[in-house]
């Protein structure tokens, strides 16, 4: 399904509602980079989305696995000394899975975190390699994505590019044979219309 999808942000959301669904999750978060920035664009609650469009607080262990690139797991969330106490309350988190995104390079693209509220409902070891494998190639899908839209928009750009020229070109071309004033004017003023 993850590579069926082109859009990154429909890749990461394919990736957050399978991961929660295998783990049971009670709530799961995501976190991508846009322009230099950690953004979390959207949550999961027990099978919907919730729109945030917020920047990421890099505290806690959600800060921990995005400065050590590294999965950080923890069965009580109210006891880890990395974790945010207030956090774990005001949202019941008992377990957390965080598995950061990299690409090919180890650049960080964005963290997963799925979030379990009760205490004998933590992650097992199975379910943790389980995300963790499909979270890598969930990421370089992603990486696969956003150089397939930087491509399109790269063509897309090439094509204005070639668009204003071709009517540069013609301008050019009607001033060269143009006599009358009045034809000249009326040539490039229809052309900077189609541009």
């Amino acid at each position: 399904e993850l590579g069926v999808q082109a859009d990154p942000d429909a890749v990461l959301r394919t990736l957050v509602e399978q991961a929660a669904s295998f783990l049971n999750a009670a709530r799961a978060g995501l976190a991508v980079v846009r322009q230099d920035e950690l953004i979390i664009p959207a949550s999961w609650q027990q099978g919907t989305w919730v729109e945030e469009d917020r920047p990421a607080q890099l505290q806690g262990l959600l800060g921990r696995a995005w400065e050590t690139r590294e999965l950080y797991y923890t069965e009580d969330a109210h006891a880890d000394p990395h974790a945010s106490r207030t956090v774990a309350t005001r949202f019941s988190i008992h377990a957390q899975l965080i598995v950061p995104l990299l690409g090919p390079s180890g650049e960080r693209l964005g963290l997963i975190a799925l979030n379990q509220a009760e205490p004998a409902r933590a992650f097992d070891l199975r379910g943790r390699r389980l995300v963790t494998a499909i979270c890598e190639a969930a990421a370089a899908i992603l990486v696969r994505a956003r150089d397939t839209e930087a491509r399109l928009q790269a063509e897309r750009e090439a094509g204005q590019r070639e668009r204003e020229v071709a009517a540069l070109l013609r301008v050019a071309d009607q001033l060269n044979s143009a006599v009358d004033p009045e034809e000249v004017l009326l040539s490039v003023v229809g052309t900077a219309a189609e541009l």
